[in-house]
Formats: C-alpha cells, sequence, structure tokens
C-alpha cells in the first residue's frame, strides 16, 4: 500500500471516529457541527500536504469545509440557516466528486464507476438528512452519521485501488 492510499484510509478512519464521537458526546449543533467540519477541512489539508499531487479533490474538500465552519459563525443558528449551508456544501462538494469522476473517466479506469456510485449515495443520503432537518428539530446526530457515511465511502476508494493493483501485480 503506497503513501497516498495509506494516508486517505488513515485519515477516513479517523474522521469516521470523530464522527462516532461527536454522535456519543455532543448534544450541542453549533459544536458539533464546527467539530465536524473543521476535522474534515484538517484531514483533507493534510492529504494534500502528504500526498503532494495533481488531485485537488482534498483541496477543494479543505476549502469548502473551512468555509462552512466560518459560515456557522456568522449565520444565525436556526433551522434554514444550518440546512442552506449544509446543503450549499453538500452540493459542492458533489461537483468536486463530479470531477474526479471525469478525471478517472479520462483515464480510462473503472473507479469512476465507484466515484459516480459514491456521488449519488452521498447525495442521496445528504438529501434525506436535509429533508428529515426540516420536517424536526435540528439534531447534531444526523449530521454526525452523515460524516460517519461519508467516511466510510471515502475510505473504500483507496481499498479498490490497492486491491486492484496487487491483483495486477499478482497476474504479472
Amino acid at each position: 500500500m503506497n503513501k497516498k492510499e495509506l494516508s486517505l484510509i488513515i485519515s477516513n478512519i479517523l474522521l469516521f471516529i470523530i464522527g462516532g464521537l461527536v454522535f456519543i458526546f455532543c448534544d450541542e449543533l453549533k459544536l458539533g457541527l464546527c467539530i465536524l467540519f473543521a476535522f474534515n477541512a484538517l484531514f483533507k489539508f493534510i492529504n494534500l500536504i502528504n500526498i503532494n499531487n495533481k488531485d485537488y479533490e482534498d483541496l477543494w474538500g479543505s476549502i469548502l469545509s473551512v468555509i462552512a465552519f466560518i459560515a456557522l459563525f456568522y449565520f444565525d443558528i436556526i433551522t434554514k440557516n444550518i440546512v442552506l449551508i449544509f446543503l450549499i456544501w453538500l452540493g459542492l462538494m458533489s461537483l468536486v466528486r463530479v470531477k474526479k469522476a471525469d478525471f478517472y473517466h479520462d483515464q480510462k479506469n473503472k473507479m469512476w464507476i465507484y466515484k459516480i456510485f459514491n456521488l449519488l449515495s452521498i447525495l442521496s443520503i445528504g438529501l434525506i438528512i436535509s429533508l428529515g432537518l426540516q420536517t424536526n428539530e435540528i439534531n447534531i446526530k444526523l449530521f454526525s452519521l452523515f460524516f460517519m457515511f461519508n467516511s466510510i465511502f471515502d475510505i473504500i476508494e483507496p481499498l479498490f485501488i490497492y486491491i486492484k493493483g496487487s491483483k495486477n501485480a499478482s497476474n504479472k
């Protein structure tokens, strides 16, 4: 397993653990969201520095998470604002994922199929959570579950790449 795959797996496992800790221990919405967006931005930025390649998915993920983190302090914490911040962040992150899928498709790599599945899954989960937030009171547990699902999907990609690489090496 190379440095890129290992860095992505470790950071996403840590994000999953942080999402679980927020799910279990945090009851304050603003604090929980700040923790989730801050650690998401931090891990994406660390991956960008560690990997040092031309893949800008982590750069944009980090920038968008920092913007969402700052927006939480700028706007009042009411249902419409939180759902709006989350949906804008989700939409822009979806555009980043589409760009990554296009990158894989241009290289004639079958990982683009997984990236589109990943995009549709995360987008569906995010929209369902947003609808749930508008009908009920806002709950940090829903946001932490979203970040946990997101990290699970992001763990799978480097594992697929590693398995594919090890199969190609054994076939030679």
